[in-house]
């Protein structure tokens, strides 16, 4: 991967996405693979090097002009996604669950927290969060008090707050928490490419108000080379998830 240039990319490319590239590329260069750099590199340069790019990129620059959708946006939400589809960026195994699966492992971690705060206050371990907080984060935070803002060292709130509060809130976030899901069957092998074409079909969906089918098997195809995707087979993978959306 050392010897990868940005010359070599067609012109089709968009060239935010090779800026983005190019950045893993330095950055692996001079501190070696941090936070999944290589990873990033990969997945575009995988996109790029296709036989023909332009069959991916031509109608993906079509459908933003259409939408008028700014270059620089494209390139941070697509690269997003790309990531998202693949597993580079959140945990694979949360993605691959069922919403039922999902609300029964919120309802478990939401027991473990009742269990650990009773434990700390029963130990008198419920300490104040301000010795325990990045000094620099709490030199840049502010927080709101009485009827203006106030440095967060100077806060009352903030050395009053306890690591059983931070948990309680913790806590009622998570009965909120999104436990919706793209994943039908996740016990099937083929999950991950399922994953992948409905989160790509998420993103044309909200940034087109369309589905090309066509173009979500030819990237499908890029990064699940050995599942010979053709449109037929998208339609398929996204039919149960449609179904389910409908009689929700």
């Amino acid at each position: 991967m050392t010897s990868q240039t940005t010359k070599t990319f067609p012109k089709s490319v968009p060239q935010g996405l090779i800026d983005k590239h190019s950045h893993y590329q330095r950055a692996i260069a001079i501190h070696g693979d941090i936070g999944g750099y290589k990873n990033y590199s990969d997945a575009l340069y995988k996109l790029f090097t296709v036989v023909n790019p332009g069959a991916i990129f031509t109608p993906l620059k079509e459908y933003n002009e259409a939408n008028k959708l700014d270059s620089d946006y494209f390139c941070a939400v697509f690269e997003g996604m790309l990531h998202d589809a693949l597993g580079l960026t959140r945990s694979g195994e949360w993605d691959l669950m069922k919403p039922a699966d999902k609300r029964v492992a919120l309802a478990g971690i939401g027991k473990d927290i009742s269990k650990l705060i009773g434990r700390l206050k029963r130990h008198d371990l419920d300490l104040s969060i301000q010795g325990h907080i990045d000094q620099g984060l709490v030199d840049a935070m502010q927080i709101f008090e009485g009827d203006s803002w106030r440095p967060a060292r100077e806060s009352v709130a903030l050395e009053a707050t306890t690591l059983c509060d931070v948990l309680t809130s913790v806590k009622k976030e998570l009965k909120n928490h999104d436990a919706t899901s793209l994943v039908i069957q996740p016990g099937s092998k083929n999950v991950k490419l399922h994953y992948f074409t409905r989160r790509f079909a998420e993103f044309m969906s909200n940034e087109y108000g369309l589905i090309d089918h066509d173009l979500i098997a030819s990237v499908a195809n890029v990064y699940f080379p050995d599942h010979d995707i053709d449109s037929e087979m998208v339609r398929f993978q996204l039919k149960p998830l449609i179904q389910a959306q409908t009689n929700t």
